[in-house]
């Protein structure tokens, strides 16, 4: 039987800190934004791959094989907690660590982090800039946490505390056609 809802947002928060703090020892922010990272590809592959579904649903399954499997190259840190929450026959909680995680890292550090999606690396310009805009945005201090994204077309998209801001070329061009199209039906 499952624990009640208190009793797993308490167990996720543990795992949770320790995971932050883990990540924190191994490699500090850089392991850190890392493990966020993995955290989104560890829940992306738990809703598509059918056995690791099955293993972190099912309390009783012990074929932790389906786990690392599914998991492989991700961070030592993420490895070791996840180890773990399946021996505590905890993995049913692993969406919740993941929502944890980012509040107890930006907590710890002091900042919020921004997610900033580019096909190509920023250079320090305009890492500074997205980094003085999101400041005043958002009326903290921030850590941008770079992805390059090659299925953009080009332009940037950010990410933080559940807002988006997507100014990628993609996004303009079909702002423009669905203004284009609202003349158009207008006329």
């Amino acid at each position: 039987m499952r624990d009640d809802r208190a009793t797993q947002i308490k167990k996720a928060k543990v795992y949770a800190e320790a995971l932050v703090m883990s990540a924190l020892k191994i490699n500090g922010i850089r392991e850190a934004l890392d493990v966020r990272v993995d955290l989104d590809s560890a829940l992306e592959a738990s809703m598509y791959n059918a056995p690791l579904i099955e293993f972190l649903s099912n309390q009783e399954t012990r074929n932790t094989d389906v786990v690392f499997k599914a998991l492989d190259g991700m961070s030592k840190a993420l490895l070791d907690t996840l180890k773990v929450m399946i021996d505590n026959k905890d993995g049913y909680l692993l969406i919740r660590v993941v929502e944890t995680y980012n509040e107890i890292l930006e907590q710890k550090l002091g900042v919020v982090v921004v997610d900033v999606y580019t096909v190509v690396k920023l250079d320090d310009k305009l890492r500074e800039q997205i980094t003085q805009k999101a400041e005043r945005e958002l009326e903290s201090k921030v850590l941008l946490s770079e992805h390059i994204n090659d299925t953009m077309i080009g332009g940037v998209i950010l990410s933080a505390k559940g807002r988006i801001v997507d100014m990628s070329v993609y996004s303009l061009l079909r702002k423009a056609e669905l203004e284009l199209t609202s003349m158009h039906q207008a006329m």
